[in-house]
């Protein structure tokens, strides 16, 4: 007779919660989402949201910059360095390129803070599985001239 052992599936869903208070507030959520349904490990995954308060109104990427575009031009290569810093011997040039490239895909997942903007990328976008999940944060001090002076923003660049 054959017999298969199977492991149980499973998801797990965790949260963050970060926010940005000044002249305005804002809130982040940053879910960590990981599932299990059969193969060699879980699979994790992010899903992030930014809402201004008392509002409600979410708030996106494009939102934060005059032109997303140009800005992620620049965020990206401060993003690849401090990516190949962190994984070290486990960095791959073209992994990193690829995943966090300046197309607004990569960038999608992001959470603000009182002194920062954090990218979040899940295993497989900038690097093997074994190097695990990557965020970078990237300082108010580095964005000050992307930021949109009439966004939701605007004070951090005041």
């Amino acid at each position: 007779p054959v017999m298969f052992t199977t492991m149980p599936w499973s998801l797990n869903i965790d949260y963050e919660i970060t926010g940005y208070q000044g002249g305005i507030t804002t809130v982040s959520v940053v879910f960590t989402i990981s599932d299990y349904t059969g193969g060699a490990h879980p699979n994790l995954y992010y899903r992030t949201f930014m809402f201004e308060l008392p509002s409600g109104r979410e708030i996106t990427l494009s939102d934060l910059f005059d032109d997303e575009q140009a800005a992620l031009e620049q965020i990206a290569p401060m993003v690849q360095d401090s990516l190949r810093e962190q994984l070290g011997d486990m960095a791959d040039a073209d992994w990193i390129a690829q995943g966090a490239g300046p197309d607004p895909v990569n960038y999608q997942n992001f959470a603000l803070t009182t002194s920062a903007l954090n990218f979040y990328f899940p295993p497989y976008q900038v690097a093997a599985y074994a190097a695990g999940y990557q965020y970078v944060t990237v300082p108010w001090s580095e964005l000050t001239e992307l930021i949109d002076h009439a966004g939701p923003l605007a004070e951090v660049v005041e």
